[in-house]
């Protein structure tokens, strides 16, 4: 059932077996699994729930967006953008200053579903080289496995209706074999893709979960190494309580840093807010064909998306990280009715094509979330996101540009025109953030090296667990929300067995 908590009377003590902070794709993919159970479980989101209105409109608005990317009208399309962030998805509590690279501010959402309201759908698990320890890489290596994460990938696909991201059909590779690998990345169906929307009835039916909206928190309160309940406030200023047996923070990779470090939370070792990690991306480098070429299977256009990476092997020799790549068409038309027809029929052959960029990265401990001293409406410090781009990010898509001009140009397809590949490259191009905001509350076995043990446990206490991305040791370079809701899943399964 869904509750308003501005309507709850101040100073009111609310009950729960299990109490989830934040309804957004790890909150919800925790939740979903206690749905019709004994457990009894209080969700709270700070947003609201979204209207059909306005879901109307931000799919208006998001069609012309991708339509205006596509036609590469950036100017146009960042005024449109600025509507949308204005109008439906930005809000001043949400705010947060940075330092370094620039973090987007549109980047999170505050109402029932989180970003699962306007993300793009890329079901992607990480890569097994992922979770290892690689000797090249400073603080890599998960404690667990992606075999371990297995079956959790699986079920928390058919839990939110997403495709299996271990069922691979793709088997092509023009750059190479042994060299390159293919990445085949699963989409969402549109129909699924709004959680907020196509999620809300079964918490609405629901007689064992309540989610109260708008409800804020503002303090987690601890005797000792318990977590006796989190204080929650409203913008119109009441205050009430939650006491549960265990508490799950659920809020996103900066949020969950925030929470804790307002608290001083899981920060005995100062780890809370470090080895923040994004997906640097950003279109870099064209391909020039010497004849029309149809590699129309990598344009996008299905029901998956397909690029590359270099092998294992490649990346271990060359000492790099996991970072990949797509291709893009460029459509060369003289008039903006040339384009649109273009684009409607689906062009299949081109001479120019773009490579899109997805970044790994290091992680590292100066690239944090820490608290600013300017504070939000409610009177809680904002966050500050620390973030750049070290050597072996920079190194490790400039490697992989390399490669890709040789093996283009070995099949034969034409040549690779890349500033990267100069005497003095230029990262401008490949530093835009991706949303993927992780590693702020890292998962590991040593407390002096990490915020949550491998089953998402504050070290510290014995019933505080944190879900999302903020526990990732390393990012890969797949997009994190099939993670994200595996490892949710996962937790949910720990925490069944104890209440």
């Amino acid at each position: 059932m869904f509750l308003r908590a501005q309507h709850v009377p101040q100073g009111s003590q609310i009950h729960a077996d299990i109490c989830v902070i934040g309804a957004g794709a790890a909150g919800i993919s925790f939740a979903r699994e206690f749905l019709d159970t004994p457990t009894t479980v209080c969700i709270l989101e700070s947003g609201e729930v979204q209207t059909s209105f306005n879901r109307i409109l931000i799919g208006a608005y998001r069609l012309i967006y991708r339509l205006l990317s596509r036609l590469h009208i950036p100017k146009t399309r960042d005024i449109i953008l600025k509507s949308i962030v204005a109008n439906f998805g930005y809000d001043a509590m949400y705010d947060f200053e940075h330092t370094g690279l620039p973090v987007a501010h549109q980047s999170r959402r505050r109402s029932f579903g989180g970003s699962m309201i306007a993300w793009g759908g890329k079901w992607a698990q990480l890569e097994p080289i992922d979770f290892k320890q690689r000797s090249w890489v400073p603080n890599s290596g998960w404690p667990i496995t992606q075999e371990e994460l297995a079956q959790y990938y699986v079920r928390a696909s058919k839990s939110v209706q997403a495709p299996d991201p271990t069922h691979k059909e793709f088997d092509e590779n023009f750059l190479g074999r042994g060299v390159f690998e293919t990445v085949e990345i699963p989409v969402q169906k549109k129909s699924a893709r709004n959680w907020g929307k196509t999620l809300y009835r079964d918490f609405e039916q629901s007689q064992n979960i309540s989610v109260y909206t708008g409800a804020h928190v503002v303090s987690i309160n601890k005797e000792s190494m318990h977590i006796e309940s989190v204080s929650i406030k409203t913008t119109a200023g009441s205050v009430c309580t939650v006491r549960a047996k265990y508490f799950v923070l659920a809020c996103g990779g900066i949020e969950n840093a925030r929470l804790l470090l307002a608290s001083n939370i899981g920060n005995e070792h100062d780890q809370v807010g470090r080895y923040y990690m994004d997906h640097p991306r950003g279109k870099c480098g064209t391909i020039e064909a010497s004849t029309l070429v149809d590699l129309s299977r990598y344009w996008g256009q299905g029901t998956d998306v397909v690029g590359f990476r270099l092998s294992d092997d490649v990346q271990e020799k060359e000492g790099i990280l996991n970072s990949h790549i797509f291709l893009e068409s460029l459509v060369y038309e003289s008039s903006l009715l040339r384009k649109l027809k273009a684009l409607a029929r689906g062009k299949k052959t081109a001479t120019t094509i773009i490579v899109r960029n997805h970044l790994e990265q290091v992680p590292s401990a100066t690239n944090r979330v820490t608290l600013s001293s300017a504070k939000d409406t409610l009177g809680i410090p904002k966050a500050q996101v620390a973030w750049s781009l070290n050597d072996l990010d920079k190194k490790s898509i400039v490697v992989l540009h390399r490669y890709l001009a040789q093996q283009v140009e070995q099949a034969g397809i034409g040549k690779l025109h890349s500033p990267l590949l100069t005497d003095n490259p230029s990262f401008g191009a490949v530093s835009e953030d991706a949303a993927h905001h992780m590693g702020t509350t890292r998962m590991g076995q040593d407390p002096r090296t990490s915020v949550v043990d491998p089953n998402c446990k504050i070290h510290a206490l014995d019933n505080m667990f944190v879900a999302g991305s903020s526990t990732f040791s390393t990012g890969g370079s797949a997009n994190p929300t099939a993670t994200i809701c595996a490892l949710a899943v996962r937790l949910a399964d720990h925490i069944k067995r104890n209440v």
